[in-house]
């Protein structure tokens, strides 16, 4: 591969010489290089490499920093009753349309017409977490009732639609519901 420089001499004239690449002298660090690219608005710019090197410092030492955090962290031990964590999937028929949530289950309704839903108190100590899901009716939206005081994000309430399936997870009275 062969590039072409060009330089001036003293008395301003143009003179050309073809180099080799590898006959141009290897530089030891990235202080003051570059290289051209092309932009997001596809304008020609020089990018410092010099710049790129730090950031590329800059990251890996937090990522090794993260890493050592993490090593240092403790697994936590099971449960007093030996459960993982997990949330245990309860099925419904669509004729359980008034239920109690348990906490720390997920609950599956088919397509159902009308749902009242109330919660279960989580044990002391302990934070509920609820979950459920059901489908709509093609024809027309399911009457979902909640308990009052659930906060929705943004302050939005979502409302059933014909013909869509929702799933709603509730963690201290705040509600997300897709």
């Amino acid at each position: 591969m062969e590039i072409l420089l060009f330089y001036y001499d003293v008395n301003k004239t143009r003179d050309m010489k073809k180099i080799k690449v590898s006959e141009l002298p290897e530089s030891k660090d990235f202080v003051g290089l570059f290289t051209i690219g092309v932009d997001g608005k596809n304008r020609s710019v020089k990018v410092s490499l010099e710049r790129i090197h730090d950031e590329i410092n800059r990251t890996a030492k937090e990522a090794l920093d993260l890493m050592k955090a993490a090593k240092e962290v403790k697994q936590g031990e099971k449960g007093e009753k030996g459960e993982d964590g997990r949330l245990k999937i309860v099925m419904h028929n669509a004729d359980e349309n008034t239920f109690v949530l348990t906490p720390n289950a997920l609950h599956v309704w088919p397509e159902v017409a009308q749902l009242h839903l109330t919660f279960a108190a989580a044990e002391d100590g302990y934070v509920g977490e609820y979950g459920f899901q059901f489908t709509c009716p093609e024809d027309k939206a399911t009457n979902l009732m909640l308990p009052m005081g659930l906060e929705w994000p943004d302050k939005k309430e979502v409302f059933p639609e014909a013909g869509k399936t929702y799933r709603a997870f509730i963690l201290n009275n705040f509600i997300i519901m897709l």
